[in-house]
């Protein structure tokens, strides 16, 4: 019976059946079930429960809140590296491309601006594991320490 009223009230909602009944839709449901025949959906491929309508709801509600998270966390964290390349200076930014880096045999000035640009891209990876984890922490202001034995066991007493 309850599978029934489930996939009237799904065919209601999403199917729109009202227009194709005579009469009130509860009374083709009472109708139906009073001589025990049982109601199937229009749609039964797709017909879902409103348990299951309100799980698939709540899972894509959490799915878009963790991609606007991660959206929201990547342009942070782009915007924290642009002003982080912008604060370094010529001398460090350099430093993270060694000079064996830039092939030999190319002019200097040439050899420079290979060295730069590479620095640049060097410095993307550099910032990724040595400065984004700190800047997170302090934006999000959680500290990732582990925990002991001893705090659970203070906790739940």
């Amino acid at each position: 019976m309850q599978s029934s009223i489930d996939a009237f009230a799904f065919d209601l909602k999403y199917n729109n059946i009202a227009k194709s009944f005579q009469k009130e839709p509860a009374v083709v449901l009472l109708s139906l079930l009073k001589k025990a025949q049982p109601y199937n959906s229009v749609t039964p491929a797709t017909c879902v429960s409103p348990v299951q309508d309100a799980l698939n709801k709540h899972q894509q509600m959490l799915q878009s809140q963790r991609v606007k998270e991660q959206q929201l966390k990547q342009q942070i964290k782009d915007t924290e590296f642009s002003l982080w390349q912008d604060s370094v200076p010529e001398e460090e930014l350099l430093a993270l491309c060694p000079e064996i880096e830039v092939p030999a045999g190319i002019p200097d000035t040439i050899k420079k601006t290979m060295r730069r640009k590479k620095a640049l891209e060097f410095s993307r990876d550099y910032f990724e594991a040595n400065i984004w984890a700190s800047i997170e922490q302090k934006i999000l202001g959680v500290v990732r320490e582990p925990v002991n034995q001893e705090d659970i066991a203070l906790t739940s007493e």
